[in-house]
């Protein structure tokens, strides 16, 4: 299932439902609301298939009352908004991808995210992605090696949930040494793919060279989650 941008009572929504027996991650919403509204979800954000209530923690206003329009409107997209304000950046190019993802972009980072089980499927084109000054390892760019590294954290709910896999994200390591991620390619859910972002972010590296000289390289990088580490 994909969650493109359902119609939920006249507001467009983009969210990640974590739906029990679905298999897949698709976004994670929790919490306690008196009262209850509806969101459908079908396959391409089309039709209803399955019928989800969704419920969020509330809080009274200085007058003692629930603003149920403004609770909704923090958990779900309004019209005018791309993305919510405090989302971190490297999950944009996700989103956009799961509202539209029959571009060659897309296309790459799904075969991607499914690697090594796709791994024979011949590529549908010849994309690759690109970003000015950042070499890729091979011929004369050298990798970068670990200097220091921090473990990422399970959440609470992941804990609980008892979730284990691999987050896999796309990274820039600078030629100073650290880390800048760009992307979720492989979401686990449950809050571990902020966790991961946050451990890397705190990585140190010998960086990668060219021609001897220490260069900006694109990587993607696999973090594990394993209870019983």
């Amino acid at each position: 299932m994909r969650v493109g941008a359902p119609d939920f009572f006249g507001v467009n929504a983009v969210a990640f439902l974590d739906l029990p027996g679905s298999g897949q991650e698709v976004a994670t919403v929790a919490g306690i609301m008196k009262g209850t509204k509806r969101l459908l979800l079908g396959p391409d954000a089309t039709e209803a298939m399955q019928t989800l209530e969704i419920e969020i923690e509330t809080s009274p206003g200085t007058d003692g009352k629930v603003n149920v329009d403004g609770e909704w409107n923090k958990a779900f997209l309004m019209p005018d908004e791309k993305y919510p304000l405090d989302m971190q950046p490297y999950w944009e190019p996700f989103i956009a991808c799961l509202i539209n993802l029959k571009t060659e972009e897309c296309e790459y980072y799904e075969k991607k995210a499914w690697e090594p089980d796709v791994y024979n499927i011949n590529p549908t084109s010849d994309w690759k992605p690109s970003y000015p000054g950042v070499y890729t390892v091979g011929n004369d760019v050298t990798p970068p090696k670990v200097r220091s590294r921090v473990q990422p954290q399970y959440t609470d709910v992941a804990r609980i949930a008892k979730v284990e896999g691999t987050v896999l994200l796309e990274a820039v390591v600078t030629k100073e040494g650290a880390i800048r991620i760009l992307r979720i390619i492989r979401p686990l859910g449950f809050g571990l793919e902020e966790n991961a972002a946050e451990a890397l972010s705190k990585w140190t590296f010998q960086p990668a060279t060219r021609m001897g000289q220490p260069v900006d390289v694109l990587l993607g990088i696999e973090v594990n989650f394993n209870l019983r580490k």
